[in-house]
């Protein structure tokens, strides 16, 4: 499988490995201009390291399942569990428009700034300069749910207006939404 299908496919079920498709084994960042391989050395913003960006992501998931819990009554079903993480992660975050593929001529698919926005990882830390579109909203909505019991999945396509999008299908009771 190559790397292009298998980093998106992990990433989609296992959201806390954010920076699945950020580098491959190498420490480089693979990607594609028509079918030709291109490899580039990513660079972390001030100066920051991979290590540096998990244990953020760390501490920001606990933050926001606290946050989140706090708002939750002690016995909440998974449906009040799912409107609670909706709400937080709408309150917290801001979309991301300049990092979409509608914007492409004005992103950098290989910056930092949008590998982040593609992420789990922008939508976890508020009031960071890396702000989610779709993908970083249903990655961290993966997230949240599996930290707080709900099963979720993330799903990949296209919808009315968007050539690729990603959204999540919970499990409440025994019927998927």
């Amino acid at each position: 499988v190559r790397h292009q299908a298998l980093g998106p496919m992990i990433k989609a079920d296992n959201p806390r490995i954010f920076w699945i498709d950020w580098i491959d084994s190498n420490g480089l960042l693979r990607f594609e201009t028509g079918n030709t391989p291109h490899y580039k050395g990513l660079t972390f913003p001030q100066g920051k390291t991979l290590a540096d960006y998990q244990q953020l992501f760390q501490q920001g998931v606990d933050a926001a399942v606290k946050a989140i819990k706090a708002k939750l009554p002690k016995n909440a079903d998974a449906k009040a569990k799912v409107k609670a993480i909706y709400k937080w992660l709408c309150d917290n975050n801001t979309y991301n428009d300049n990092q979409t593929s509608k914007f492409k001529q004005n992103c950098d698919p290989v910056s930092f700034a949008y590998l982040a926005a593609h992420s789990a990882y922008s939508a976890i830390i508020p009031g960071d300069m890396f702000e989610p579109v779709c993908e970083g909203y249903a990655c961290a909505f993966k997230v949240l749910c599996d930290e707080l019991g709900v099963p979720c999945v993330s799903v990949s396509g296209s919808v009315s207006g968007a050539s690729q999008h990603m959204w999540n299908h919970v499990k409440l009771g025994s019927t998927w939404h």
